[in-house]
C-alpha cells in the first residue's frame, strides 16, 4: 500500500498517465476526415478508412494501429516502472520517437488520402491528441530526470 502511494504522489506519474488517457482517446473518435466535390466523405479512423456510408473500413490501416497501440500501453506500462528510473526513462523517450512517427504518418496519410481522392482534408480535435501526449511525455521525463539526478546527488553526500 505504502508503496503505490509513493508512485502516485509522483507528478510524472500524473503526467505518463495524461499520456495514456490522450493516446487513449485516439482509439475511440476519428482522426481525419477528406470531403469530395461532390459531397462524398471519407473518414480516417484507427482501423481504417471508411465513407458515409460503410460500416466496414475500406481500406484497413493496421500499421497505424499498431503504433497507436504502442503509444498507448508505453506510458500505461512506465507508470508501474517507477522504481526502475532508466528503464522509465528509456520507454518515454520510445513512446515520444513513436509519438512523432505518429504525427508524421498522419500526415502522410492526410496528404496521400487528400491526392488520391481529390478531395479536401479536415482537421479533427483528436488529430492534435499525439502532440498532446508528447507534450505530457516531455513533462514526465523531466520529471523521472529530477528524481534521478536527486537519488544520484543524494548517494553522493553519503
Amino acid at each position: 500500500m505504502r508503496k503505490t502511494v509513493q508512485m502516485i504522489q509522483r507528478t510524472q506519474t500524473i503526467y505518463l498517465f495524461l499520456a495514456f488517457i490522450s493516446a487513449l482517446l485516439i482509439f475511440f473518435f476519428p482522426l481525419l476526415s477528406f470531403t469530395q466535390p461532390d459531397g462524398h466523405m471519407w473518414t480516417l479512423l484507427d482501423n481504417g478508412i471508411l465513407t458515409d456510408t460503410q460500416k466496414d473500413p475500406e481500406l484497413r490501416t493496421v500499421s497505424l494501429q499498431i503504433l497507436i497501440g504502442l503509444v498507448t500501453l508505453l506510458p500505461l506500462i512506465s507508470i508501474f516502472l517507477y522504481r526502475k528510473r532508466h528503464i522509465q526513462m528509456r520507454l518515454t523517450i520510445y513512446c515520444m520517437i513513436l509519438l512523432i512517427g505518429l504525427l508524421g504518418m498522419l500526415a502522410l496519410y492526410g496528404w496521400k488520402l487528400s491526392i488520391s481522392l481529390d478531395a479536401t482534408v479536415h482537421i479533427r480535435f483528436i488529430t492534435i491528441m499525439p502532440l498532446i501526449a508528447f507534450i505530457f511525455n516531455l513533462l514526465a521525463f523531466r520529471g523521472i530526470r529530477r528524481d534521478d539526478l536527486l537519488i544520484k546527488g543524494l548517494n553522493r553526500i553519503r
